[in-house]
């Protein structure tokens, strides 16, 4: 179940933390709710039309018009809005840095945040495995059960394995309040099982409402 406008305060809605924030503070779902400016009329709004555009049709760039129309509630005015999207960020693509430059930590973790927590309502908890090299690689771990006192490390790091290796992100996914003492004790047993056991853990991270909390040095910032 994606987060629904009407769930949201007005200045935390897509349109209005794009103006505020930029771009890069959204999700893609939330990007692409942008783009689609409605939904299918009272029955779904734009935020959960475009999840379930991206949960078919992702990555955009290699669909047809006609794939796209396949899905309901996707017809030519919002085929039309896609194509001229894509076709725009074709056309200005980004400038290469002069000289590489390796990532900012924050940066990322705030997108990788911002993504994870538009996958899932303002109600719902979970504690999910964001893969960095892997196209859609966003795993549950668990459904219902954020970062916590029942969080076993070692079954983390067994599921996180089974996905394959690469860098990665736990993700706990909760409504919006300050980190507690369980979630950064839960977090230093994932940091210090995930160096047990060679995985690439990148971060543990809250994403609670608007907020991406970040483990760091011990604590989350």
């Amino acid at each position: 179940m994606v987060i629904r406008l009407r769930d949201l305060a007005v200045e935390d809605r897509p349109r209005e933390r794009l103006l505020r924030e930029g771009p890069l503070a959204l999700s893609d779902v939330e990007l692409l709710a942008v783009v689609l400016g409605t939904g299918r009329g009272s029955t779904e709004d734009a935020l959960g039309l475009a999840h379930r555009i991206l949960e078919r049709a992702s990555p955009l760039r290699d669909r047809s018009a006609d794939e796209l129309g396949e899905i309901p509630g996707v017809g030519p005015v919002k085929i039309a809005r896609i194509a001229a999207a894509l076709e725009l960020g074709r056309r200005n693509p980004a400038k290469a840095p002069a000289q590489a430059t390796p990532p900012d930590a924050d940066a990322l973790s705030t997108q990788v945040g911002n993504h994870v927590r538009g996958l899932f309502s303002a109600a719902q908890t979970a504690l999910v495995c964001h893969q960095l090299d892997r196209p859609g690689g966003t795993t549950p771990l668990t459904l219902g059960t954020p970062l916590g006192s029942k969080t076993r490390a070692g079954t983390v790091m067994a599921q996180i394995l089974a996905d394959g290796p690469g860098r990665c992100f736990v993700v706990s996914v909760r409504p919006p309040g300050p980190p507690t003492a369980g979630e950064q004790a839960a977090a230093l047993r994932l940091v210090q099982a995930a160096r047990l056991v060679g995985v690439a853990l990148e971060g543990v991270l809250i994403a609670a409402g608007r907020n991406v909390h970040r483990y760091k040095d011990g604590v989350f910032q």
